[in-house]
């Protein structure tokens, strides 16, 4: 199987080199001016790859065309970001294929796999260490809220206002350092072994999210929104997974909006497959950082830092999606918002592609 893809702009001859190593076909045109694209049927192509700035023009021209920026990440691998909302199951299904296809020169693949194993046995040790810490810290941690909270509620005997608000910091304290081993401690990868799959409604899951968020959301100004669309279906997921998921989404939301801001949570169906999608009109993310936001430890600046947190939250939630064979992503805009989402695969299809293979 092949398909034809059409790069234009500065990463044409990047992603050109990488497509053919992969035996992909590919027709490269660097294109930066829109008077170019006049001599170009869309209709040859499957897929258009292109800078956001060119991709506009595309989207200008060729309105039918699936579009999407190529972005090349640290693991060599090619990451493609949708520009059409509705376009990014299709999108998605063309980054596996590329990203899934056989490298044709097996010389290379062979010498380069003991460089693969080193790394992953590397990466196998630094997580067994992280859940070992994170288990030992996490118990004393947890007597430590323990007895504060019992001492905070009288049962060592009575507090005046001074020593209650100075316990109720180390209580406050202690929670988030619990909150923290958590994180750490769910950072390992997940995999479907270790989910408890059932047939999960996803509306009933966010509407359950949005409820026990509506607090958070008061506390900080924000107008917390809804909207599930009719004849959505059912996935085959873990529930607690997919609620820590939008739990995180949801925060993050609340953390990075300001007062009289909006966050909406949208679940939609797009091709065989059940969307969340959580927006907000926040401060957005620029653009060097969007591909990175899902590695672990990874924050975009000093001030995302001071909210508080390990940089875990989100790359938590792409390995919880991930191992249900979805997807999660974002489209941002500094000073306009930001749009996450993810993706699971509906029940019928889950079923049907473990049957296929």
């Amino acid at each position: 199987m092949k398909i034809n893809i059409l790069v234009i702009g500065s990463l044409a001859k990047t992603v050109q080199s990488y497509l053919k190593q992969r035996d992909v076909l590919v027709n490269v045109a660097a294109i930066s001016s829109i008077s170019s694209f006049g001599h170009l049927e869309p209709g040859h192509y499957d897929v258009v790859l292109a800078c956001v700035l060119d991709g506009e023009q595309v989207l200008r021209v060729w309105p039918g065309m699936v579009v999407c920026e190529p972005v090349m990440n640290e693991q060599g691998r090619l990451h493609l970001i949708p520009l059409r909302l509705e376009q990014a199951g299709a999108v998605r299904l063309v980054e596996r294929f590329i990203n899934q296809a056989p490298h044709r020169s097996t010389e290379h693949a062979m010498s380069s796999q003991q460089t693969v194993d080193d790394l992953a046995q590397v990466a196998r040790y630094k997580d067994e260490l992280i859940q070992c810490v994170s288990h030992e810290l996490r118990t004393p941690l947890t007597y430590i809220m323990g007895y504060v909270d019992l001492v905070l509620e009288g049962e060592a005997g009575a507090l005046n206002p001074d020593q209650a608000a100075s316990l109720q910091i180390v209580s406050d304290k202690t929670r988030a350092l619990v909150r923290l081993v958590t994180d750490l401690m769910s950072s390992g990868q997940p995999g479907e072994s270790d989910l408890l799959l059932d047939v999960v409604n996803l509306g009933v899951v966010v509407k359950r999210a949005v409820q026990m968020m509506r607090i958070n959301a008061n506390e900080c100004g924000v107008t917390l929104n809804a909207v599930t669309e009719p004849g959505v279906g059912l996935v085959l997921a873990d529930q607690d997974r997919i609620g820590q998921v939008l739990d995180n989404l949801l925060g993050n939301a609340l953390k990075f909006s300001a007062p009289g801001a909006t966050v909406t949570v949208r679940v939609l169906r797009r091709e065989q497959y059940v969307r969340i999608e959580v927006e907000d009109t926040g401060i957005g993310i620029p653009p060097q950082h969007q591909i990175r936001i899902f590695e672990r430890f990874y924050q975009v600046d000093a001030a995302a830092r001071r909210q508080g947190g390990l940089g875990l939250g989100l790359a938590i939630c792409k390995q919880i999606v991930e191992a249900h064979d979805g997807y999660i992503g974002v489209i941002s805009q500094p000073g306009v918002g930001s749009r996450f989402f993810f993706e699971l695969p509906e029940v019928e299809a889950y079923v049907s592609a473990s049957s296929a293979s």
